[in-house]
């Protein structure tokens, strides 16, 4: 039996010749089949196939599946896990952490190293094609400790009060250097560039940072230079390589000092100072959010929080896999984000370890192939990437392999429908297996969240990767997430399902026609994994988390009738694009009236996609002149249907977007020029002149499908269109 099932492999295998044409990127090469061996595999297949089904052993199958979420008593419907239990006086218990002796983030690291009996912790290829080095979490440990004395030796006090910055990319001191602040009970601040500079001016002024932790001279140049607008930062730390005489001179100058991280090591080795160790209500880290108009707020968030977090989704998960001291992960989502420091939360806490990749995204498909790790978060703009370029592959080959690859897929979705997640059956071996292996080949899970993923990629992956991915919702702050995809749930369209260390509420909307009474508004949030505020600003945070504690997200919610929630809009027009940038249309709409031509301007985005466009309506007294100007004798009309106009238009926005500092993912890569002013009379104004969005979105989706169209087709230059 086994025989034929070798037979059918092999002739699969050498009619197949596969050809390696970069770093993350394989191909079947048509014009090298085999087609004799192919026919003969093509004619055995389904022999081996039966054969194969009927005595492999019993492949895993996920968890029984279980009602989704629980209603509480009450008029506001009060959503909760159902692995929530009740108390007497019934109200929810909800979880606050996984292990009595890890409430904190500086015991999940003490209870990992005793996991781990000192095992690997930390990661890293010090160059391509060399295998990863790693630090024990002992290592780790004793650095932490000696960086947090060193900064103790400099000046800055143990304790509450002393936040310190970190400004750099994922990398094994970044964990250090924030464990040095855990071990001292000081707070840390993630700084990062898309911010920009006069959030980073902002946020080091608010939280008084007199010390930053950065990775590059070029990080700490950008820094220089408005350090004049920071009186209060005194000390640079540079994590990687040597600094200069010519660096040191210039933060001299500035009242400055520069140390390098070997030298803050030896500093606090030869000086150590006591301790001071957090408790659970102690503020863990302040994160600062761009996902509003002006300047960035910080989250406040404790130890309790982002260990009740981690706890939730372990707890929500766990039947799904084992976390042990073989368990790894592959760092390379930012860790100035909650979402990533969560994840590496769960792993420290069993004694996991954490490879970092060597922070060139042209080299992370290299640094997951050597790294091989179990656990794999994702925006959906990565997923989306794997995801074309296999369908891509797939399109344009050969009728025959497209085949196969349809009947591999479909044969993979029924098995998944029927609760089964399997990685060891025939298209494994056959079809998926090179697919898999680009990610490593020993995926156990895989995490997407930030933005919708859509359900053809979801199921996609669900299927060719034979292991677990979930989807997941939150924000910063309730310290990551608040819903999660439940294990063995393998429909779409939808976040998942309340984890047990909140509640959810929807509440009414009534302006934007949502009801809680018919399961739809906005999503409110309440537990131990809400953040207590924003720090320095007190009136935002009694606008975002209300007098009972729940937190407001902004975001409008639908439960499903099978408990699950979907997020259906945005309730003040604020969205993300697919690789988790928020945009704020309205802000991006006042830099392009600022241009000469531009009368109104409404700014758009699926979620779904990486890029916004616009709905241009010209000033015509201004556009007039200009075709005076150059001789066109047109109407109005006439020119806002005329390419070379359009072109002109789009061009001097694009200047305008520069000049008002507009961020690359803020500015529209295609524009959709009308003669028709938004208006009361044609109702895409309110009476009070306010822009009614989802009519306007509605008169012009013909019009952004086809620039979205055109974007995908033709991607390299952009421009407008009549």
């Amino acid at each position: 039996m086994f025989a034929i099932v070798l037979t059918s492999l092999f002739s699969f295998v050498y009619a197949l010749p596969v050809r390696r044409v970069s770093d993350d990127q394989l191909v079947i090469m048509d014009d090298e089949i085999d087609y004799q061996l192919l026919i003969y595999g093509a004619a055995t297949i389904a022999i081996g196939t039966v054969i194969y089904l009927v005595v492999k052993k019993t492949s895993p199958s996920s968890p029984k599946a279980i009602k989704q979420s629980v209603i509480l008593p009450g008029d506001e419907r009060i959503h909760i896990s159902p692995l929530t239990n009740i108390n007497e006086d019934g109200t929810p218990d909800l979880i606050e952490y996984t292990y009595e002796d890890a409430r904190t983030m500086y015991e999940a690291m003490i209870r990992g190293n005793e996991q781990s009996k000192n095992g690997p912790c930390l990661g890293w290829r010090p160059a391509p094609e060399e295998p990863f080095q790693w630090l024990t979490y002992q290592e780790v440990l004793d650095r932490a400790y000696a960086i947090g004395s060193a900064m103790v030796v400099k000046g800055f006090s143990p304790g509450q009060n002393t936040y310190i910055g970190i400004y750099a990319n994922n990398r094994p001191e970044w964990v250090i250097a924030e464990h040095s602040c855990i071990k001292f009970n000081m707070i840390t601040v993630p700084l990062y560039d898309t911010l920009g500079d006069d959030a980073c001016v902002h946020i080091i002024n608010q939280a008084n940072i007199p010390l930053v932790f950065l990775d590059t001279v070029d990080k700490l140049n950008k820094l220089l230079k408005r350090s004049d607008e920071m009186s209060m930062l005194k000390v640079f730390v540079l994590m990687v390589g040597e600094v200069s005489e010519e660096v040191k001179e210039a933060c001299s100058s500035k009242g400055i000092e520069v140390l390098t991280f070997e030298e803050m090591l030896k500093l606090g080795q030869e000086n150590k100072k006591e301790e001071q160790l957090p408790s659970p209500e102690d503020v863990f880290t302040v994160c600062y959010t761009s996902g509003t108009t002006g300047l960035p707020k910080g989250v406040i968030l404790t130890h309790a929080n982002m260990v009740a977090d981690i706890a939730s989704v372990f707890t929500h998960t766990k039947e799904c896999f084992d976390v042990d001291s073989n368990y790894r992960h592959i760092s390379y989502l930012p860790l100035a984000h909650v979402f990533e420091r969560a994840m590496q939360g769960i792993v420290f806490m069993h004694g996991a370890k954490v490879g970092f990749f060597q922070g060139d995204p042209k080299l992370l498909t290299d640094d997951i192939q050597a790294l091989k790790p179990h656990s794999f978060p994702a925006v959906p703009r990565v997923l989306n990437r794997i995801y074309d370029r296999v369908i891509g592959q797939v399109s344009s080959a050969g009728w025959l392999k497209r085949t196969l690859f349809n009947m591999a897929l479909n044969s993979k979705r029924k098995a998944m429908e029927r609760g089964e997640i399997r990685f060891d059956t025939i298209w494994d071996k056959i079809v998926f297996k090179k697919i898999q292996t680009m990610l490593g080949g020993e995926l156990l899970m895989m995490i997407t969240g930030a933005a919708p993923l859509s359900a053809e990629t979801m199921l996609f992956f669900r299927s060719a990767m034979g292991c677990w991915v979930f989807e997941g919702y939150g924000q910063t702050e309730c310290s990551a997430g608040c819903t999660f995809t439940y294990p063995g749930d393998m429909t779409c369209g939808h976040v998942g399902t309340v984890l047990p260390g909140c509640m959810i509420k929807l509440v009414d909307v009534e302006e934007m026609g949502y009801l809680s009474s018919e399961d739809k508004g906005e999503v409110c949030v309440k537990g131990p994994i809400v953040s207590k505020g924003y720090l320095k600003n007190e009136a935002k945070t009694k606008e975002t988390i209300d007098a009972d504690g729940w937190l407001h997200t902004g975001d409008i919610g639908e439960w499903l009738s099978t408990g699950q929630l979907k997020i259906v809009d945005r309730k003040k027009h604020i969205f993300k694009l697919s690789q988790g940038e928020y945009i704020a249309p309205e802000k991006i709409e006042n830099v392009y009236i600022k241009s000469l031509y531009v009368a109104q301007a409404f700014v758009f985005g699926y979620s779904l996609k990486s890029c916004v466009v616009g709905i241009v309506i010209p000033d015509e007294e201004e556009l007039m002149k200009y075709a005076k100007s150059k001789s066109l004798d047109m109407t109005f009309q006439d020119l806002c249907k005329n390419k070379e106009i359009c072109e002109m238009i789009f061009q001097d926005m694009n200047q305008v977007a520069k000049n008002g500092d507009l961020k690359g993912f803020e500015q529209v890569k295609k524009i959709h020029v009308s003669s028709e002013l938004f208006s009361v009379e044609n109702n895409l104004l309110t009476p009070t002149f306010k822009t009614r969005r989802k009519q306007i979105e509605n008169a012009y989706k013909s019009e952004i499908d086809a620039m979205y169209e055109q974007i995908e087709a033709v991607s390299p230059s952009p421009s407008g269109t009549a």
